[in-house]
């Protein structure tokens, strides 16, 4: 990842699957389809990775879970960088515009609390 990710790579999400239950993101060189680096994760993944660029144009994945956490992870090696755990599940992809990420969550049954909203100011 780094400069030029949509160029050099492809980064997918594997999750709730015969083949892999839980989660697991993987970036491949797009020219030869080489695995350059996978993450496994305990909860299962619904949502797709989101790709994201600094001003510098390093590129970084985020990642929600059905755990109800929301990873930022480097572009270039795969190693998670923050979390956010949201409090519920999430089974959305995120959504981001200019600094800003969106997303939804399920909620929580039998808690009295329901799907919510979230925005992130990122940076």
């Amino acid at each position: 990842m780094g400069l030029n990710f949509s160029i050099n790579r492809a980064a997918f999400s594997i999750g709730n699957v015969n083949i892999y239950w839980y989660g697991l993101i993987i970036a491949l060189d797009k020219s030869t389809g080489e695995e350059k680096w996978r993450v496994e994760q305990a909860d299962g993944i619904w949502s797709a990775p989101v790709v994201i660029y600094d001003e510098n144009g390093k590129g970084y994945i985020l990642q929600c879970d059905r755990g109800g956490k929301l990873t930022l992870y480097s572009g270039i090696d795969g190693q998670a960088m923050c979390s956010i755990d949201l409090g519920s599940r999430i089974e959305s992809t995120p959504a981001v515009f200019n600094n800003t990420l969106v997303v939804g969550t399920r909620g929580v049954d039998g808690s009295g609390q329901g799907p919510k909203i979230v925005g992130i100011r990122i940076g």
